[in-house]
């Protein structure tokens, strides 16, 4: 994604995203980190923790077979 705007209105640069996991075992206690990192390199990386808490895990039904 490239977050480029620079509106002085904070509602006009917001972004609005979609994540697909992988087929995985994910903990619902585990903290999981999305990384937002400069194109450039100029700005230190920000990590933002976060928990995945899925209501059907993959072993409990044979979804993806």
């Amino acid at each position: 994604m490239i977050a480029d705007k620079t509106s002085d209105n904070g509602a006009e640069r917001t972004f609005r995203c979609q994540f697909n996991l992988k087929s995985l075992k994910y903990s619902n206690t585990a903290t999981y980190y999305l990384v937002i990192a400069d194109e450039q390199g100029l700005q230190m990386p920000q990590r933002e923790p976060f928990q995945i808490d899925i209501a059907f895990a993959v072993d409990e039904f044979d979804f993806f077979s």
